[in-house]
């Protein structure tokens, strides 16, 4: 709300000190009461001057009381507008947790609260968070005291705007929530996914659809868990050799494998299957063609199973055909999320500079033959910070490149400028100074 309608924020704020005054007031006012008549000489009924203090305070409280209630129901009124941000935060929250656990997919994947904040401002306002400078930045640590009391200049103070959103209506500020949760969720999953390798980004994609799912109630919890989980039922008994069990007694269809059979089997245990197995047996030839299609889950299996929904269609290929459980889920996260979820465009190090500050740098992590140089000298010509200018510095790490490296960043710290230090991976012991 202090970002989206800060305006909302500082009248919250002006009514509780007023609300906390009248407090005050109506104290202060009884205190003087008990006072006068603790005070008061002979019988108080005759004290003109009391029964005018009285008469006084009572109007006193009377204004108020009135002032009190009328800052009451302002108060509602914009706790009112507030609550209609509360699925703003929600979305947020839901976002911050799925990325504090990514490092149970891979410990490569770590995102810190600060980074977060970053992107989820970023996405509200569409302007970087402001840089402060803290007691753990590098700065305090390598700069003389004398300097650190200079003000700065360069890149160092940049001056947030109020971004202030206009009277809306009910049903327009419905809307504009929206578009908030839609951006602030694409923008942090975009960020997240620079970071992921390749074969965790549907995996991520899912679990962040998931947790919306969960989140406004869509999602059932034994149907997640047969997803996740994969059960497979004992019982895959097949009919003896020139016979056939009834379907009561578990006939397994020709046309699956054990290991299909038993899936199907496990899912009776959803109301939604119930009659899967029986179905599977009763009406196999129909089934044959389902089974056999290059991409089932694009197909509706049976007319008996056209109306399950796309989280049950996930547990039929799971069962039916594991090898299109990928493609299926996929195709969910596209009509759950929307197709710029599975579809990536290559990464512009121009967007990905965009979420760096002063504070926040960009990091590359390489593989063998891997030399972003190149790149980062083109986009430092297109935003003005190349070698030519004296605004851009390339150091290869090693031993006794720790002063250049120091006196680079002290520099361009206060003139503002471009640093890449390469292959600071050999510079175990400099890192925490560096941090």
């Amino acid at each position: 709300v202090s970002k989206e309608r800060p305006d909302l924020e500082e009248q919250r704020l002006v009514l509780i000190g007023e609300q906390n005054g009248y407090k005050m007031k109506v104290s202060e006012l009884e205190d003087g009461i008990l006072a006068q008549l603790a005070n008061a000489e002979g019988d108080v009924l005759e004290s003109l001057t009391l029964i005018e203090n009285l008469e006084a305070s009572k109007r006193l409280v009377l204004s108020i009381a009135e002032k009190a209630a009328t800052s009451r129901a302002t108060e509602l009124s914009i706790n009112g507008a507030r609550e209609t941000y509360r699925h703003v935060a929600a979305r947020g929250a839901l976002l911050f947790f799925l990325l504090s656990e990514l490092p149970m997919l891979h410990s490569f994947h770590h995102y810190s609260l600060n980074a977060f904040l970053l992107v989820y401002e970023k996405a509200i306002t569409g302007q970087k968070r402001s840089f402060k400078l803290g007691v753990s930045s590098l700065l305090t640590q390598i700069m003389p005291s004398a300097l650190q009391q200079q003000p700065r200049s360069g890149l160092w103070g940049k001056v947030d705007k109020k971004v202030v959103t206009p009277k809306l209506s009910p049903e327009q500020l419905e809307k504009c929530v929206k578009v908030l949760v839609s951006k602030i969720t694409f923008s942090v999953f975009n960020f997240a996914r620079r970071g992921l390798f390749e074969s965790h980004k549907l995996v991520v994609a899912a679990q962040l659809m998931f947790k919306v799912m969960r989140a406004e109630g869509e999602l059932s919890e034994a149907e997640y868990e047969a997803l996740v989980v994969g059960q497979r039922s004992p019982d895959t008994r097949r009919p003896p050799s020139g016979g056939h069990l009834s379907i009561g007694e578990g006939k397994m269809p020709d046309n699956l494998s054990e290991a299909q059979w038993a899936a199907a089997l496990a899912l009776r245990e959803l109301e939604s299957f119930r009659n899967l197995a029986d179905d599977l047996v009763g009406a196999e030839t129909s089934w044959n063609n389902w089974l056999a299609h290059a991409t089932p889950e694009r197909l509706d299996p049976h007319p008996n199973w056209a109306q399950l929904t796309q989280m049950q269609r996930l547990l039929l290929l799971r069962a039916l055909r594991p090898d299109r459980v990928m493609a299926g889920l996929r195709a969910m996260v596209v009509d759950r999320l929307g197709e710029h979820f599975v579809v990536e465009e290559p990464t512009a190090l121009l967007d990905v500079f965009g979420d760096s500050t002063a504070s926040t740098p960009l990091l590359f992590i390489l593989f063998p033959g891997v030399d972003p140089g190149g790149a980062i000298e083109k986009l430092g010509a297109v935003v003005g910070f190349t070698a030519a200018n004296g605004r851009y510095i390339s150091i290869s790490m090693g031993q006794g490149q720790e002063a250049h490296a120091e006196h680079a960043l002290l520099r361009f710290a206060e003139e503002g400028g471009w640093v890449f230090l390469q292959n600071v991976h050999l510079m175990q012991r400099w890192l925490p100074k560096l941090e």
